[in-house]
């Protein structure tokens, strides 16, 4: 397709039709990323699209958990690109990203350990670092708080350490 209207409306075809937020999210991306001839000139309206589908899927009550979604997914990494692909939609998009998280979070404590063994897969990778675009520290500190006998120990209490140390306090390993 020669046209950039007419790929643009190709594209929010593809996007609405997808079952999988998912895939959406990354096939725009990747044709932003490695085609950009094959984006349309101004790719907002399916930006736009995009969010929406997303506000219609979780920002619903009783939205589905990403985190049991992909719970088939061996390296657990796709609830963390879902939420980077959401926050690129914009920041009407990024706002609505955090407020799944804290729903979902509040809803399901449980799920928490999804972000958390995320924050902490892999010694020499600072994931807790690079998530932090995701919801802010603060609040999930809070979410920690009233829920840890619902987490993973373990991963609570690296989350703890790290979150005082950066904060300039003490860790206090009695509150694992």
């Amino acid at each position: 397709m020669k046209d950039s209207s007419d790929r643009q409306a190709f594209l929010m075809i593809v996007t609405a039709e997808s079952t999988s937020t998912l895939c959406a999210l990354l096939m725009v991306e990747m044709l932003q990323k490695e085609a950009p001839e094959v984006m349309p000139t101004d790719s907002r309206p399916i930006d736009m699209a995009l969010a929406e589908k997303m506000r219609r899927h979780y920002l619903v009550n009783g939205a589905p958990s990403i985190f049991e979604e992909f719970s088939t997914d061996a390296g657990k990494i796709e609830p963390i690109q879902l939420l980077f692909g959401w926050r690129r939609l914009g920041p009407d998009a990024a706002l609505d990203q955090e407020r799944y998280l804290v729903d979902l979070f509040a809803r399901r404590p449980a799920d928490m350990n999804g972000l958390l063994k995320s924050m902490f897969r892999i010694e020499f990778m600072d994931d807790y670092t690079a998530l932090k675009p995701l919801i802010k520290y603060d609040l999930l500190a809070e979410l920690i708080a009233r829920n840890a006998d619902a987490l993973d120990q373990s991963k609570v209490q690296e989350f703890r350490n790290r979150y005082a140390a950066e904060r300039g306090e003490a860790p206090n390993e009695s509150d694992a």
